[in-house]
């Protein structure tokens, strides 16, 4: 699903809301020492089941354009289930914060720009049964400094 949003907010452009299928991997599991091709010296990588996970959600991810010069905003929700299924009182362990990082990395790469324009932005989390997904709300921001540099 895709949400546009209207132009009410000071200093935006644009806005699109959608939703990813399923929950990104926290950086603390994207990587795993391998081999360069070009040197003896280790190197990390990201997993392949992390590449796959990446390849599967960029459909999810609709057409968003930015003007040069302006920034970005990412508000992300992570909706999973807080309880494992047969221990309701016992808390899962789900590092969300640190579930960002990929999910906007994912992103920046499907739609062709550099993460480095996400300037601001939010998460949260919400306690869903029904599964693991993430709302993605991208909001242009204009960079109202861009003219004097």
């Amino acid at each position: 699903m895709t949400e546009r949003g209207d132009d009410s907010e000071v200093g935006t452009v644009n806005s699109i809301t959608f939703w990813l299928p399923n929950l990104p991997p926290s950086v603390n599991e994207i990587y795993a020492p391998g081999r360069s091709l070009y040197s003896s010296k280790p190197e990390w990588q990201i997993k392949p089941e992390w590449l796959i996970w990446r390849t599967n959600n960029a459909p999810y991810i609709p057409r968003f354009t930015i003007a040069t010069g302006s920034f970005i905003r990412a508000d992300l929700v992570f909706h999973y289930d807080y309880y494992y299924p047969r221990q309701r009182s016992r808390l899962r362990i789900v590092d969300a914060q640190n579930m960002i990082k990929f999910t906007v990395d994912t992103i920046a790469r499907k739609l062709g720009f550099n993460d480095l324009l996400v300037k601001q932005g939010s998460w949260d989390s919400r306690h869903s049964e029904t599964g693991g997904t993430v709302k993605v709300t991208l909001t242009e921001i204009i960079n109202e400094d861009n003219d004097e540099h």
